[in-house]
């Protein structure tokens, strides 16, 4: 099963994972551990953009495949889980260093635009607007499943929406980390997802784009 989705707002510190006790096998860092019945044991692999996890059984070196399987149910499958989040959870805390692009934006357009971020829905409460003096939006800032982007991702993601050239849009959207609007018109327009994996001066520079043509308006 992977945990890719800790890379949308953390950096590997290789130093880190190999303190904490991971190998380095080539590209790769590999952890090993038992969990606490030591009936069974993780394999954490580590590469770039890839957070990979398989559990074995300890008497046979077998995988044990309901793991990966989300329709697995039952109190055993859910206690390996929850033993399993915990171990990557540690290991996201001490060996990742945490990039949060949204507050990165959040403080930039406070600096640049003097804007403060106004959550206009009580029932979703993560969700907040850029607005310019005149009250119009150039940013919608949300946090939706990966799902909603028509992703393979599993979780959620902080994404922002914003206005741009209609013309421009069209050579932006890449399906990876820029998308068709979620919930906004798709031609005037577009996501852009706030991870790390776009250069944050790119991202800058479109809201820069969205502020001016709203308040050029």
């Amino acid at each position: 099963m992977n945990y890719n989705q800790i890379f949308d707002n953390n950096k590997i510190n290789e130093k880190n994972l190999l303190t904490y006790g991971f190998e380095q096998k080539n590209d790769k860092y590999i952890f090993k551990k038992l969990l606490k019945g030591k009936d069974f044991y993780i394999i954490i692999s580590i590469a770039e953009k890839n957070f990979e996890v398989n559990i074995f059984d300890a008497s046979n070196n077998e995988e044990y495949l309901p793991f990966n399987i989300k329709t697995s149910v039952g109190s055993f499958v859910a206690n390996l889980r929850e033993e399993v989040d915990s171990i990557v959870k540690d290991i996201t805390e001490n060996c990742f260093t945490n990039e949060n692009v949204k507050i990165k934006v959040l403080d930039y357009v406070k600096e640049k635009y003097n804007t403060d971020p106004i959550f206009p829905w009580a029932e979703y409460p993560s969700f907040c607007s850029l607005n310019n003096p005149k009250g119009k939006w150039y940013g919608l800032i949300m946090n939706i499943p990966y799902k909603s982007l028509h992703s393979n991702k599993n979780g959620n993601a902080d994404v922002i929406n914003v206005k741009l050239d209609s013309e421009k849009i069209k050579g932006l959207v890449d399906n990876i980390n820029i998308f068709p609007a979620y919930h906004m018109n798709k031609k005037y327009w577009l996501t852009i997802l706030l991870t790390p994996n776009i250069p944050f001066n790119q991202i800058t520079e479109l809201i820069d784009e969205s502020y001016n043509l709203v308040t050029k308006k």
